[in-house]
């Protein structure tokens, strides 16, 4: 048995973060943010900071009202429904690894029918009062660069890194590609393509036969390397 982690924008459903922006962000604001998130990505342990500042632009907005809009405009990307059933059937257990809101992210597996297939969410949480956004956002995912998933996997499951399978697209996401067994960088952008070429230790997994990268539209691809 081995444990899958996806990360889920543009893994499990395409950028939820510019659906968001849409939703609360000015034009120059969403500018401002997008140019903060790629700075930030660069150097994820800053992306925390980012992530506060995302959550505090949607201070004060009715919790439902901004999930039943972004549950219109998000998309899954091709081939996870296909992934998930045969994940399943050959006994793996799944688990999403985000620092995306984690109710949000049920209530898109739940729309999709994919909830059934996932054994555990380990994201961050919006904070909600009184139905409202607080601007707040908490939980360890993000203060951790998901690298607190390891442990919580392990200790879940009862298992070991070597049996861990990590499926990412970001920078973001190479912390913890360094931890598990092995890892696949699903349709990373040139910025990403070339900090990993640029880290001694990613090489190395890559000749390894640890870091695999699935350039192709659909995440069925990244099935091999399971």
């Amino acid at each position: 048995m081995k444990v899958v982690c996806f990360d889920f924008d543009n893994v499990i459903i395409n950028d939820s973060v510019s659906c968001f922006l849409s939703l609360v962000g000015s034009r120059m604001e969403k500018l401002k943010i997008e140019i903060d998130f790629l700075q930030d990505n660069m150097e994820p342990r800053k992306f925390f900071r980012f992530a506060k500042k995302l959550a505090q632009m949607g201070k004060g907005l009715d919790y439902e009202s901004v999930v039943s809009m972004m549950l219109k405009k998000v998309k899954l990307t091709k081939g996870v429904e296909r992934m998930f059933k045969r994940l399943k059937a050959d006994n793996h257990k799944i688990v999403i690894v985000s620092t995306n809101d984690g109710k949000f992210i049920r209530r898109v597996l739940e729309k999709e029918g994919l909830l059934r297939y996932v054994d555990h969410i380990y994201a961050s949480e919006l904070v909600v009062k009184d139905g409202m956004l607080t601007g707040e956002i908490r939980g360890d995912v993000v203060k951790t660069e998901k690298k607190g998933a390891v442990k919580k996997v392990k200790s879940l499951f009862r298992t070991t890194e070597k049996n861990i399978v990590y499926i990412g697209d970001g920078l973001t996401d190479i912390p913890i590609m360094k931890l598990v067994g092995r890892s696949v960088l699903f349709r990373p952008n040139l910025i990403t393509r070339a900090e990993v070429m640029k880290d001694r230790a990613m090489r190395r997994m890559e000749r390894d036969g640890r870091l695999f990268v699935v350039h192709e539209d659909n995440l069925m691809h990244a099935m091999q390397f399971v």
